[in-house]
């Protein structure tokens, strides 16, 4: 009889705590989601170097996705010190800190960066990106002819090609390909991140996509509500996989200085693009500069009126107004 009395009341209770939590993920989704923003780093397993660096982000109001590429050599300055963006988690990591407090502290210098507020972020070693492609059946994407894949590390024909995992890592860091190296790399990051977002939302449903959010990784850190982001995945499912997408590489210039490459990001043209896309202010205190050298500083200030979108499969310059 106790026993019967117990799931009496335990089914019920059950009930409400599973209601609550969909009230309050659904609160906090109407509000995430008129603008919605996360940083992703994908870290080698070696240096802990984060290689790969964008913020995604999502405008319900015009249901529009953004990629913004930041190129892992862009100088800046970080506790004091100058260098490249891509060696902050690893400068974090090499202090003692965790993965999910490095992940922090990057995702803090960003936000500092751009003058945006990130809801989510996310770091993952290459060998997770690998293995959470396979997770998802392989990735398809459009290869364009402007790829010059006899010269790839992979065996890919202009058009569709469904990526494995081993096959998208190869894809995403190879750069000895491209006679611009790293800036070469991004524009093939930018034909995958496109199929990743295609394949994710139009070729799986919205059960398998927020399963795979839900798969634990040792090398995946997220300081998100897993749950929560599932559930917001869920209702949020049939918008996104609609929205229009938009990909570009922070604008700025390659350069040599003391022996070491750089990309310094240009002020002008990332003001223009950070407002537009992301709603954010960009570099408000000038961290992504050294005003006391006078090479950096120059492509800093430098007058860029236009930059590069990827939309729509093509190619278009913007105009910065």
């Amino acid at each position: 009889m106790k026993k019967i009395i117990r799931l009496f009341l335990f089914f019920p209770l059950l009930a409400l705590i599973i209601s609550l939590f969909f009230a309050y993920c659904e609160g906090r989704g109407n509000e995430d989601f008129k603008n919605f923003s996360c940083l992703v780093a994908g870290y080698d397993e070696a240096a802990e170097n984060t290689d790969v660096l964008f913020v995604l982000s999502y405008e319900k109001r015009k249901n529009e996705i953004t990629f913004l590429q930041i190129p892992r050599d862009s100088f800046s300055e970080y506790k004091g010190s100058l260098g490249k963006i891509n060696r902050i988690y690893s400068y974090e990591r090499a202090k003692g800190k965790s993965g999910d407090e490095a992940l922090l502290s990057l995702s803090s210098a960003v936000e500092g960066y751009f003058g945006i507020d990130l809801d989510f972020s996310l770091s993952l070693s290459f060998g997770a990106f690998s293995r959470l492609v396979d997770e998802m059946g392989g990735v398809y994407i459009n290869v364009p002819e402007t790829l010059p894949i006899d010269k790839l590390p992979l065996n890919l024909s202009y058009g569709e090609n469904l990526l494995s995992g081993e096959e998208a890592l190869k894809l995403v860091r190879n750069r000895s390909s491209y006679p611009s190296g790293d800036l070469g790399r991004l524009d093939a990051q930018k034909i995958f991140l496109e199929g990743l977002f295609h394949t994710a939302f139009e070729r799986l449903d919205a059960k398998k996509l927020a399963k795979i959010i839900l798969t634990r990784d040792d090398e995946v850190f997220v300081n998100a509500n897993l749950f929560e982001l599932s559930a917001l995945v869920l209702r949020e499912f049939s918008d996104i996989k609609n929205a229009r997408v938009r990909l570009f590489t922070l604008p700025g210039t390659a350069c040599e200085y003391d022996g070491v490459s750089y990309y310094v990001v240009n002020k002008m043209a990332a003001s223009d693009a950070v407002s537009k896309f992301i709603g954010g202010h960009f570099d408000k205190e000038n961290k992504l500069t050294d005003e006391k050298n006078a090479l950096i500083n120059g492509l800093y200030k430098k007058e860029i009126r236009a930059y590069k979108v990827f939309l729509d499969g093509k190619s278009i310059d913007i105009n910065v107004t």
